[in-house]
This record gives structure tokens, sequence and C-alpha cells, in this order.
């Protein structure tokens, strides 16, 4: 076999399963953002910690599996519940090789410091009207990005974007979160109703337009996919959406899911149980490729 056969045959084998395995362990936060789709009212009984522990062992073992992401919310008065996830999921990276990357809000950070955070390779701070009611970040929040590069860790933002933000997200502010976070991703809620339709969407794409030619320092989460890339050439990920094609989702109450936003294919009860679930609906599943996030509705035109 020549060199470059052996390489296409470690990169088929190498995308055999999903290489990212997404975990929600709680439906606890402090906050109530209306667009988020990790409500307790949808799930049965949360698993406990142990249980999404023994997952990240059991994904260390699945030869395609290459990155635990987690979701850790902020904690309500009186509970530990989230700080405790990431304290266990940590530990239970440490022993497996696998890298680890986190998507919280700022207050965690801010409250825990860095250390909590030492074994992520990427956090992602949440942005949104929700969060910050009038879009301007509190003057320590750059403070806790760069607290996060010290310590060798990529740091971005996630942009939640509504039409308030495509109003106030001018050509200024985004260079100053360019200057800060590493990356800057802009996302369309899904599972939401959204107070802007496809149109205005395009047009702040326009009036932007300088900054999407730094694709170096700028990245786009483009979800609706069927806004091809010769329409939209910023769009820097696939044109349309593989289901599955890269992670699967284990939900708070064990449901697994090719999207986060999806109904469950089934629920793990117990060890043992992932593995045989990804060969049995990842491999089925992921051939269906989608070409309109099923997930977003746009506002009228």
């Amino acid at each position: 076999m020549d060199e470059q056969a052996a390489f296409q045959a470690r990169q088929q084998s190498e995308i055999a399963g999903p290489r990212v395995l997404a975990l929600h362990p709680t439906c606890v936060c402090a906050h109530d953002c209306a667009p988020c789709y990790l409500k307790g009212h949808r799930y049965g009984a949360e698993k406990p910690l142990s249980f999404f522990t023994q997952l990240v062992r059991e994904a260390a073992q699945s030869g395609s599996i290459r990155e635990v992401a987690l979701a850790v919310n902020l904690d309500p008065p009186g509970s530990t519940r989230n700080r405790d996830v990431l304290r266990g999921i940590s530990e239970a990276i440490r022993g497996a090789g696998l890298k680890l990357a986190v998507t919280t809000n700022y207050e965690n950070v801010r409250d825990w410091g860095s250390e909590p955070f030492g074994l992520c390779h990427h956090v992602a701070l949440s942005v949104d009207e929700y969060k910050f009611p009038t879009l301007r970040l509190p003057a320590d929040f750059f403070t806790v990005v760069t607290r996060l590069q010290a310590e060798g860790t990529v740091a971005s933002l996630n942009v939640l974007l509504s039409r308030k933000l495509l109003d106030h997200l001018t050509l200024p502010r985004l260079r100053r979160w360019l200057g800060i976070a590493d990356q800057v991703y802009l996302l369309v809620p899904k599972h939401h109703k959204l107070d802007f339709s496809r149109a205005e969407l395009m047009a702040f794409f326009a009036r932007t337009a300088p900054i999407w030619e730094e694709p170096d320092r700028f990245f786009h989460l483009q979800l609706d996919n069927c806004i091809k890339p010769e329409v939209f050439p910023w769009n820097q990920l696939t044109p349309t959406c593989d289901w599955g094609e890269n992670l699967v989702n284990v939900l708070p109450d064990g449901g697994l899911a090719l999207c986060a936003m999806d109904e469950p294919k089934t629920h793990l009860n117990g060890a043992g149980a992932l593995l045989p679930v990804i060969h049995r609906y990842y491999t089925a599943e992921r051939q269906k490729g989608r070409t309109h996030c099923p997930f977003i509705t746009f506002g009228s035109p």
C-alpha cells in the first residue's frame, strides 16, 4: 500500500464513528433563557454524575471519539450540580486521553477561577440578550477571557443571534470582541421562533462584510443549512447537515440523540451501553443527509 492509500485508509477508519461525545448532564441552571432547548420538563429523571463519567471512560475505547463537549450551566443558589459536573468530567478526562471542550457562562469562570477549567482545551462563553439584556458585557468579561488564555486555553464567544443583536452588533463591537477572543461563533437559535427573517440575517452579514474577510480570526457557525456557500460565501462549514456526522449527544436523562435538539433515538441505562448504541444508531442514521435544519423557524420576510 502506497503512502497516499495508507493515509486514505487511516482517514476512513477515523470517521467510522463520531469524533465528539457531547454531554448535557443537567437541566439545572440559574438562567431561564427562552431559546434554551435544555428544559427540565422535556426529560425524565436526571442521571447521576457517575453515569456521565463512565460514558467518558467508555468513549475513550470507541476508536473514533477524540473529544468530549460538555455543557456547564450556571448554578442556582444552594446548588453545586454544575461545578460538580465540571470537576467529575475533568477527572474522567484526565485518564481517558480525550480532549475536553466546555460551553459555559462567564460567571462560572469569574467565580470559580480558571483552575477548574485547567484540563479544557477550549472554553466557549455564551453571549446573548437573555444573559445580557443591554448587550453590554460586564467590565471584567474580557479579564475573564484573558485569564483563561493565560492558562493556554482557547477562549471563544458563542453569540446567540436575535433582532436586538443584529441591530446592535456593529463592526467596532465585533472587532473589539475579536481583539480578545480566539474565535467568535454566531449561532442561530433552534426550537425558538426567531424574531428576524432570513433576509434580515443576510443584510447583517452584508453590513459587516469586512469582518468575514478574516477567516483566521472569525468563525461563523451557520445552522440554517439551506443557505448555500455560493449564496453565503463566508459559511465555513459543509453546506448540508450530515445528520450525526461528527457527534452524538447524551441528554440529562441518558437519552442519546444525533442532534441535541432531536428526540432521543434510545436511552442509555447503565455501564457498557454507549458503544453498542453508537454502532447501532450513529452508523446508520449519519447517512441521512439534510439540506435544511428542521429546528429553525425564521420570522416573516
